[in-house]
This record gives C-alpha cells, sequence and structure tokens, in this order.
C-alpha cells in the first residue's frame, strides 16, 4: 500500500485518489460507484466477480483483465473492456482512454447497466429457477 500512496502522492493526485482498506458495508456500496470515474479490475485469476456485476448494476464502466468468466460478462467495448492479465501498459492505456471520452464512458456503463438488468436481474433469475423447477420435476 505505501508504493501506491507514494505513486498517488508524486503524482499530486492525493486529492483524487482514496484508499480504504477492507469491507465496504452494503449501504455504502453506491456511494463508493457512484464516486469511481472507471472501476479497475486487475485480476490475475478469477472463478467470478461480484464486484464487476455490482459495479455494472451501478451504471460503472469497467476495465478488467481477461481471466475467468471475465470475457462472457463484458462484451469489449460495449458494456466494458478487457485487457490480458498482468499487462500494466494494457490496463493503464484502457483507463486513460475512457478517462479521456467521459460520454464514451457512461455509455458503456449505461449499456453495462442494462446488460446486467437483462441477464442478472431478479426477474430473469426467477424466470430461469422456474425453468430449472419445471424441468427437474417434468413440468
Amino acid at each position: 500500500m505505501a508504493t501506491w500512496a507514494r505513486a498517488v502522492r508524486d503524482r499530486r493526485l492525493d486529492g483524487s485518489v482514496r484508499f480504504d482498506k477492507g469491507w465496504v458495508p452494503t449501504e455504502r456500496v453506491g456511494t463508493y460507484f457512484a464516486a469511481a470515474d472507471v472501476v479497475v479490475l486487475p485480476y490475475v485469476s478469477a472463478s467470478t466477480s461480484a464486484v464487476l456485476l455490482l459495479a455494472q448494476a451501478h451504471g460503472c464502466v469497467v476495465v478488467a483483465t481477461s481471466v475467468g468468466p471475465m470475457p462472457e460478462l463484458i462484451a469489449q467495448g460495449r458494456s466494458g473492456l478487457t485487457v490480458p492479465p498482468a499487462d500494466p501498459e494494457a490496463l493503464a492505456q484502457a483507463v486513460i482512454d475512457l478517462l479521456d471520452s467521459p460520454p464514451r464512458s457512461r455509455a458503456i456503463g449505461q449499456r453495462a447497466r442494462a446488460m446486467v438488468e437483462e441477464s442478472h436481474g431478479w426477474a430473469e433469475i426467477a424466470v430461469k429457477t422456474e425453468a430449472l423447477y419445471g424441468e427437474l420435476l417434468g413440468l
């Protein structure tokens, strides 16, 4: 953490970057996402990411590494951006590209929100659950 704090200080970004260690209470999650210009998920491996779906559900634009399910959950350029894992230059460039184009970032975030609501919202979950029960019960 000290290395990151030093990098932020050296670049005079103290007022723009905030480090919060630990768990964020559910009632504060929306505040964090509302304050984010870009949500960055630099995973080196992943089996899933609740943070990704939460960020998308809040209309945030996300840059994530293309590991685990990320490529299936992010439509490249439409609902977020993916970059190769362990490639800090690609990660930085993707973030810079989004920060340089707020209208594009907002559009991507809005599409991400719509995709999450359509594919992962409670209405869709209910339909899928009912279909599964019907299949298991032979109905």
